[in-house]
């Protein structure tokens, strides 16, 4: 704030600083018609992203959240018993007119390509026989038999990529298990693994607009990554009884499928 004589003494918010609850200003000085004071309040609004992976761009509208006001003390004038003059005291809207509807820069979104060869794709496992398909809960290594890997392909991904990838079961969308409920009568599913880990993959409910599921995703890529990296996602498939399932596993053939959503943060 900024003021003509005889107003003086004024408090300053230093520049940079948050715009706290209250904006309180301290002015000293005596008022009078023949001063005929004037101050000027002067501001320096700037819009800050205070949290990068939520920032998406786009219009938006500050709306006003206080006001300035002068307060003055009323004392005599010198020599006199005739109270100062004190004129109306202007309220100031906050924000400017210019920053009450802006439109902030939409990021750019890095983005890769994924062919349908790689987003289409038949995993054909191999022939186990019943004993030698895994139990629900067990460990990887006991479902081996007749396992099929499979990849992912992202390939052009522009500098500075991340993506993550959730799986749906395609027959149970709500499904919230660690494997894929098969097609028919059998008493036996799918489990996916996802490079060298121990746990199966987690299925559930694909993300709806920037509403992310829960459940935690297989991010790929790197803000360091330059302009037209390739990504190889490796996975594991493999048989497996389903938990309610008593006795062998069902002979015969089986089919699941599952759905693969990217979101890009």
């Amino acid at each position: 704030m900024t003021s003509l004589a005889p107003i003086a003494d004024l408090n300053m918010h230093p520049i940079g600083a948050p715009i706290p609850t209250s904006l309180a200003s301290v002015a000293s000085g005596v008022l009078t018609m023949s001063n005929n004071p004037e101050y000027t309040a002067s501001y320096l609004l700037e819009l800050v992203v205070t949290d990068s992976d939520a920032y998406a761009g786009g219009g938006m509208t500050i709306v006003q959240t206080g006001t300035l006001m002068l307060l003055a003390k009323m004392e005599p004038n010198p020599g006199t018993t005739e109270p100062a003059y004190c004129g109306g005291v202007p309220t100031p809207t906050l924000p400017p007119a210019s920053l009450q509807a802006v439109t902030l820069p939409i990021p750019p979104t890095p983005t890769c390509e994924f062919d349908t060869a790689t987003l289409n794709q038949t995993v054909a496992l191999g022939a186990a026989n019943s004993a030698s398909v895994a139990r629900h809960g067990t460990t990887r290594t006991a479902g081996v038999s007749g396992e099929k890997p499979f990849f992912i392909q992202a390939k052009n991904c522009g500098a500075g990529t991340i993506f993550h990838a959730y799986f749906t079961d395609a027959l149970a969308a709500s499904s919230t298990n660690d494997y894929l409920r098969p097609a028919g009568a059998s008493n036996v599913g799918i489990r996916i693994y996802h490079d060298n880990d121990t746990t199966p993959v987690p299925f559930g409910p694909a993300p709806i607009g920037s509403t992310l599921p829960a459940r935690a995703p297989i991010t790929t890529g790197s803000v360091n990554a330059a302009q037209g990296a390739n990504y190889s996602l490796p996975f594991t498939a493999q048989y497996v009884q389903l938990p309610d399932a008593s006795g062998s596993a069902s002979p015969g053939e089986m089919s699941a499928s599952a759905k693969l959503t990217i979101v890009y943060p």
